[in-house]
């Protein structure tokens, strides 16, 4: 099972994912939110405005280990927000497109 299909047999939901750019940013992820809690499920993954969402549940009671597993979340988040969502390299948010897209230079010339 490759880690990507590992992130995929967690998701109770929604079996989409944002292109292939961002997946060593959520297979990272994967593995923080894994090490805190084993059992954690994703809802969903998602890009909107142009950067990565996450939702997920979390059997963890405990109010520290939770707070930094939302903290792994929002990191994740801000990374995609320079991290083309193409192809993986630096990039940035392109606003003057029809929608909102974080793309690389090579990349945002192919749009």
């Amino acid at each position: 099972m490759s880690d990507l299909d590992k992130v995929i047999a967690r998701m109770t939901h929604e079996h989409y994912l944002p292109d292939k750019g961002w997946d060593k940013i959520i297979i990272k992820l994967d593995e923080k939110l894994a090490r805190i809690d084993p059992d954690y499920k994703i809802y969903q993954i998602k890009e909107k405005f142009g950067t990565l969402r996450f939702y997920y549940d979390t059997s963890v009671n405990n109010r520290d280990l939770k707070r930094a597993m939302d903290r792994y979340v929002r990191i994740a988040e801000i990374l995609s927000s320079v991290t083309c969502e193409m192809c993986g390299d630096r990039g940035d948010l392109k606003k003057e497109l029809l929608w909102k897209k974080t793309l690389c230079e090579r990349c945002y010339g192919k749009n």
